[in-house]
């Protein structure tokens, strides 16, 4: 093997690492939008945790 075909070789493997880098962060990236809308605002939450006040008169 010569050092051209070495080369090529190492630039593709780091340009093959690079790309899955990019579309892994791509997912989870996607992923956090999408379970952000689905959940509840932590000020949802937390007016649901509260105990409800006695509003009987």
């Amino acid at each position: 093997m010569s050092s051209s075909d070495l080369g090529i070789m190492i630039i593709s493997i780091i340009g093959l690492f690079g790309l899955a880098s990019f579309v892994f962060e791509h997912l989870s990236r996607n992923r956090a939008i999408k379970n952000n809308c689905q959940k509840p605002s932590i000020e949802k939450r937390q007016n649901e945790a509260r105990p409800k006040k006695n509003t009987h008169y």
